[in-house]
């Protein structure tokens, strides 16, 4: 606060000697409450009580809050060596507390020691003054725990962020150790998120990150602890656990209601998560140790499928490190030529080929071939899959180029496209480019849609989906029933063929099997003059039952594994038809 001097000594002709001394020792007071550097606010409220008291003859004092209540925030301070007045119910003297733009409350005083006396309009001015010194005070202690708030919280969720949820761990590591207790720390990722991000908007990804941060801390007891790590991590302590059977129980349930779906803006969607959890004190003594293995059981559980909880083990930290290894050598690997492509025949049911569907594989010159389920989710999560993707659809019809220059007859090639790329608004330009460059047919290439995010938001799919169309490209809904199974919606798509998942083929013949679908969704498909095309037929009972349905096309190992490139070429030119069932 900024005092005058004489900020009551304007006209010093209205005041006497006595009353200019008594101004002069205001002046002091209000500038040494000024410079004060209070440790709390309790401390300025009590400093300022005091000197109001000592100042203009007051026994009592409070600081009384607007709040509702006037819940007195400081208690009352009482010269002891000072008498009561005889009269109680003495008004008392009020001045408003001015801070951040309104009014905190008011700084009070009562029982004056000599009841017949009044303050004059100075001495009234310096109370003022002091109300304003403590407002400042307030000011300054508000904007210092905002500050603060704002430096040790995430500011989309209000969570602890990393570095305050390391210090506030530490605490609760330190009072388990006390109590010699158990104590689990929950890495948490979420499935997915980076899809709905990309196909909703960060809007709806920040909404939904909201919504599962209430839902985590509607779970927390009284001491438990949950912080945001960035992006879609969040991390759980459950403390005072009687044992770790306990523990793990009650993880679980955290898994649990991360499976419930999420309402947002009239969307219904399903988010579930990763959880990986780290014991104290089994699984290490500190914070760091711990939050590091709960994240390596958190990628373990990831890599095996997703939606699972995984306790960590000496075995998992190996897997973490051997993960970033692979996702550091993938950064790398398109530009030094390590991946390639090998197809896999689309034939009729009767084995004559009409089409190859390209696959994606990659051989490391130190780990050598690596599978495809192990580099394309680290693609999807980074956000690789988007250039490699590009490279896959370019390759793919340079390869369908050179075949019919060399007279291989013509066959359907077909390329999985992912969601990420799907999303872009360049996507329809990058397969119109591979095209031109290429000089391959566009009526010769199919697209592979998966249902899931082609569904998820029709007002943005449908229209990409017709340009696609419109380049003359087919385009085929892959893995058709693991996602909407919206059979209704099919007659809206521009789509020329239905893959069925395999995972229908493997309980074709059990009891209560999925045949009478399988059988449902080739007749409707029919009824919209779609092709229909069974994947993953790996024998041939498999051959015949979707023969029997009416399948009018089928690829899988029944036929053989994938072909190099030179195969499909020598295959090509010779004219082969008929592919021969493997025994």
């Amino acid at each position: 606060m900024s005092l005058s001097p004489d900020f009551v000594l304007s006209d010093p002709a209205f005041h006497s000697s006595a009353e200019l001394a008594a101004l002069a020792g205001y002046w002091k007071q209000l500038h040494r409450l000024s410079t004060t550097r209070f440790a709390t606010l309790e401390d300025a409220f009590q400093d300022h009580l005091r000197t109001g008291c000592r100042l203009f003859g007051f026994q009592k004092g409070a600081v009384l809050r607007f709040d509702g209540s006037a819940k007195t925030v400081a208690a009352s301070y009482k010269e002891s060596n000072q008498p009561r007045t005889s009269d109680p119910s003495e008004p008392p003297v009020e001045v408003p507390i001015p801070a951040n733009g309104s009014s905190f409350g008011v700084l009070g005083f009562c029982s004056p020691v000599n009841p017949s006396r009044t303050l004059s309009s100075a001495e009234n001015e310096v109370l003022k003054l002091m109300a304003r010194s403590l407002g400042q005070v307030i000011e300054q202690r508000n904007l210092t725990e905002r500050l603060t708030f704002q430096a040790r919280h995430d500011s989309l969720t209000g969570l602890p962020n990393r570095s305050y949820f390391v210090e506030l761990l530490e605490a609760a590591l330190e009072e388990a150790r006390q109590r010699s207790g158990i104590l689990a720390v929950m890495f948490i990722d979420l499935d997915r998120f980076k899809h709905i991000n990309d196909t909703l908007g960060h809007a709806m990804g920040d909404r939904l990150l909201e919504e599962v941060s209430a839902r985590l801390q509607r779970m927390l007891s009284k001491h438990d602890l949950a912080g945001r790590m960035g992006g879609d991590e969040f991390t759980v302590v459950l403390t005072r656990q009687p044992d770790e059977q306990a523990a793990i129980q009650a993880c679980q349930e955290f898994l649990n209601a991360l499976r419930m779906p999420l309402h947002i803006d009239g969307n219904e969607l399903f988010v579930t998560a990763s959880i990986g959890v780290a014991m104290f004190p089994r699984h290490g003594e500190n914070a760091g140790d711990l939050l590091h293995n709960a994240d390596s059981a958190m990628y373990h559980a990831k890599n095996s499928g997703k939606n699972e909880l995984d306790i960590f083990v000496a075995g998992n930290l190996v897997s973490g490190l051997e993960r970033l290894r692979l996702e550091n050598a993938l950064r790398r690997a398109l530009e030094n030529r390590e991946f390639d492509l090998v197809y896999q025949p689309v034939a009729d049911v009767d084995g004559q080929i009409v089409g190859l569907e390209a696959l994606l594989t990659w051989k490391h010159p130190v780990y050598g071939t690596i599978s495809p389920k192990q580099f394309i989710p680290i693609a999807e999560e980074t956000g690789l899959i988007v250039p490699i993707g590009s490279w896959v659809v370019r390759e793919a019809c340079l390869d369908g180029s050179r075949w019919r220059k060399a007279g291989c007859r013509s066959v359907r090639l077909s390329v999985n496209v992912s969601a990420l790329q799907f999303v872009r608004r360049d996507f329809v330009e990058t397969v119109a480019a591979a095209l031109a460059y290429s000089g391959f047919p566009p009526q010769c290439l199919e697209l592979e849609l998966t249902e899931s995010y082609v569904m998820r938001d029709l007002p943005e799919s449908l229209p990409r989906m017709r340009r696609i169309r419109d380049l003359g490209v087919s385009i085929s809904i892959d893995d058709f029933g693991t996602g909407y199974s919206s059979l209704s919606y099919l007659n809206k798509l521009p789509v020329d063929s239905l893959k069925i998942d395999q995972s229908f083929l493997r309980s074709l013949q059990e009891p209560e099997g999925s045949l009478p679908v399988v059988h449902s969704i080739v007749r409707l498909a029919h009824g919209m003059n779609l092709t229909v095309v069974a994947e993953g037929v790996e024998t041939a009972a498999e051959l015949d039952l979707v023969r029997v349905l009416g399948c009018d096309k089928v690829q899988g190992h029944v036929f053989g594994p994938s072909l190099q490139r030179a195969q499909v070429e020598q295959m090509l030119l010779r004219g082969d038809a008929i592919l021969p069932l493997v025994a």
